[in-house]
């Protein structure tokens, strides 16, 4: 992520502290912790740490206005937001706060996304290093769950209406990671170790399974960037030698 490099076992230390962190807030098997999160590290620590604490995800766009922030925090009842201090983010925040339609909301530092600014915590929120504070070196110990526990409610476009948030379980995503790997194995960037450079956001389906959720059953490299730029991506394919 521009530079900031995680190997699978920082990756495991870091959402065993955010699974104990959570279940110390109260987050228990079947809650439901909402993600406000562009593609940054923080998504796939508290997408896992979630998944590890037993709750279920739900994805906020960072395009969502703050309306419909309000409302698929309600609608899927999540008990815990986790957004990032970068004021475009989380500027939506500081209105729901004060009307009291966004439960606890964690705020994460992103010095990409900051550009050198000052993003100080918005009163009423939680800094990432509170909440975790008191869980540094928490052991690795996922919940039981089974295939038909909902593990992700995925808001639709809204194409006829309100977003309606689609209940995937646990066995919806593992068919469908086995289905894209099955179905994308021979290709020369599919593998342990095999870098891909991930523009895909990770909030939406697509980007989740056959980035994501795809690339860490194999073990590959997943190069996160905030968004699509042409020059960038060229460099960076000859760089890190993208097939």
């Amino acid at each position: 992520y521009y530079g900031q490099s995680f190997t699978y076992a920082e990756m495991r230390t870091l959402v065993a502290r955010v699974a104990a962190a959570l279940r110390a807030r109260g987050i228990q098997k079947g809650d439901r912790v909402a993600l406000h999160l562009p593609n940054c590290p923080w998504h796939p620590i508290f997408f896992y740490g979630a998944i590890t604490a037993g709750a279920a995800v739900t994805h906020l766009s960072p395009l969502d206005a703050d309306r419909e922030i309000a409302f698929k925090v309600k609608e899927c009842g999540a008990k815990l937001v986790v957004s990032l201090t970068t004021p475009e983010l989380c500027r939506h925040f500081e209105p729901l706060l004060a009307s009291g339609e966004v439960p606890d909301l964690v705020l994460c530092p992103d010095p990409v996304s900051a550009k050198g600014r000052d993003c100080p915590v918005l009163e009423g929120a939680i800094p990432l290093e509170v909440f975790w504070a008191e869980h540094e070196g928490a052991p690795y110990e996922p919940e039981t769950v089974t295939p038909d526990d909902i593990a992700l409610l995925q808001f639709t476009g809204g194409t006829t209406g309100l977003p309606k948030a689609a209940m995937l379980t646990h066995g919806n995503l593992t068919a469908a990671v086995h289905m894209y790997h099955e179905g994308m194995k021979l290709e020369p960037n599919s593998g342990p170790g095999k870098p891909a450079l991930i523009y895909s956001p990770l909030f939406h389906i697509m980007g989740l399974t056959t980035a994501l959720l795809k690339r860490t059953f194999e073990g590959g490299t997943l190069h996160l960037r905030l968004r699509y730029d042409p020059d960038e991506a060229v460099k960076e394919i000859e760089e890190k030698r993208i097939c």
